[in-house]
């Protein structure tokens, strides 16, 4: 562990790691709030899957928007646009998919609007606090 002490920027993929599981805790927060923690119903709906749905979809934007790219040394107001940017194209990523799902296959959404919902609007909160944790 004497490496870490080392260290003064932190790896890309340790960024992407911790922006990742965010997301993926973000959209399971989604639905708990969702379904008011009632864990048979977020069981039916299968929210594990969908969670890790929306955490694979985040990680394709921010790997095409590259918001975890210096957001250890340069946090402020470009990176906070970068994050809502990012977080933007994932909402309306998963609204267009939800539309296409439920419309024309005629299943199920891969996730409930509302989750959608709760799990955009969290996200750039989390992710803007955690390049300022790092900063320092």
């Amino acid at each position: 562990m004497n490496f870490l002490s080392r260290l003064k920027i932190l790896p890309r993929w340790i960024i992407a790691s911790l922006d990742s599981l965010i997301l993926y805790h973000c959209a399971l927060f989604g639905y708990l709030v969702r379904f008011n923690f009632e864990l048979e119903l977020i069981e039916q709906y299968d929210a594990f899957a969908g969670s890790f749905t929306f955490m694979i979809g985040g990680l394709l934007v921010m790997q095409n928007t590259r918001s975890y790219e210096g957001i250890v040394r340069h946090t402020g107001f470009r990176d906070g646009s970068n994050i809502f940017k990012t977080v933007l194209i994932n909402f309306i990523l998963f609204l267009f998919l939800n539309f296409f799902h439920g419309s024309f296959l005629n299943d199920k959404f891969l996730l409930p609007t509302s989750v959608l919902i709760v799990a955009s609007l969290y996200p750039s909160d989390e992710l803007h606090l955690d390049g300022l944790c790092f900063m320092s």
